[in-house]
C-alpha cells in the first residue's frame, strides 16, 4: 500500500538524516551520503518484512526478525565508518532504535491522518 511505501522510504530518509546530525557524538564526520548508504544497508531486513508481511499477515511473529538489524548495524558500523570500539555499542543501539522505530512512528502518523 501507499502507507507502507511512505513508511519505508520516509523512515530511511529520516533515520539517515538523524544519524548524520548526531554523528559528532561518535567522533564521525557529517557525510549524509554515507549515512544514507549505511541506513539502506542496515534496513534491508525491515524492507523485506514490509514486502512479505502483506502476504503472510498471520505470521506476525516474523517481525522478530527485525532484531537481526542490530547485528547488521554492529557489523556495518565497522565497515562503513571504522568507528572506535568504545563508541561502537552506543552507535549500534542508537542506530538500531532509529532504524526500527522511525518507520513505526511514520506509519502511526499516517494511519492517524488517514482515519
Amino acid at each position: 500500500t501507499i502507507v507502507n511505501i511512505i513508511t519505508v522510504y520516509g523512515g530511511y530518509l529520516v533515520a539517515a538524516y538523524i544519524l548524520n546530525e548526531i554523528s559528532f557524538r561518535y567522533d564521525l564526520q557529517k557525510q549524509l551520503v554515507a549515512f544514507q548508504r549505511f541506513t539502506g544497508y542496515s534496513s534491508v531486513v525491515i524492507y523485506g518484512l514490509y514486502i512479505i508481511m502483506p502476504f503472510l499477515s498471520d505470521f506476525f511473529i516474523l517481525w522478530l526478525l527485525s532484531a537481526y538489524t542490530a547485528y547488521i548495524v554492529y557489523n556495518g558500523a565497522e565497515v562503513f565508518f571504522e568507528i572506535a570500539e568504545n563508541k561502537k555499542k552506543k552507535f549500534t543501539i542508537a542506530s538500531t532504535l532509529l532504524i526500527l522505530f522511525i518507520p513505526l512512528i511514520i506509519k502511526a502518523i499516517m494511519n492517524f491522518l488517514i482515519k
